[in-house]
């Protein structure tokens, strides 16, 4: 499980305890959970945190962000940067997690895809990027 305070994170931590009692007003739950910290972070008690926690195995999958992604004429497509240019390319899309889409069909893992100023392009269209990790 990890953790995310404000803009921080994902932290690693570890679930300690759930307490048996809800809040039948908000449907909340206190959990105390163990962070892994690497430094002191300036956390106070009772702190809102937000939690990631895992609903099924892990799973490797190719993701595109949702800005990337253009729907046309019932068609959901992406452009996809090919040597100097792009080239449009249709795909089929899975669960959205956060920001982005799980691809099933379409791209494979290295595929570079346009995420700004993609509604302006066409097939062939030349382009420069920069690379953000």
């Amino acid at each position: 499980m990890t953790y995310r305070i404000g803009t921080t994170g994902p932290l690693p931590a570890t679930v300690r305890a759930v307490i048996p009692e809800e809040n039948p007003r908000t449907r909340t739950r206190v959990v105390r959970f163990t962070p892994h910290l690497e430094t002191d972070g300036g956390y106070a008690a009772s702190q809102s945190v937000t939690l990631d926690l895992p609903a099924g195995k892990a799973r490797s999958v190719v993701t595109v962000h949702k800005d990337a992604v253009l729907n046309r004429k019932g068609k959901t497509l992406v452009f996809v940067i090919a040597g100097k240019g792009v080239e449009i390319r249709p795909v089929k899309l899975g669960q959205a997690v956060g920001s982005r889409f799980e691809v099933l069909t379409g791209l494979k893992d290295a595929d570079l895809v346009v995420v700004r100023g993609n509604e302006r392009l066409r097939p062939g269209q030349k382009v420069s990027f920069e690379r953000k990790l």
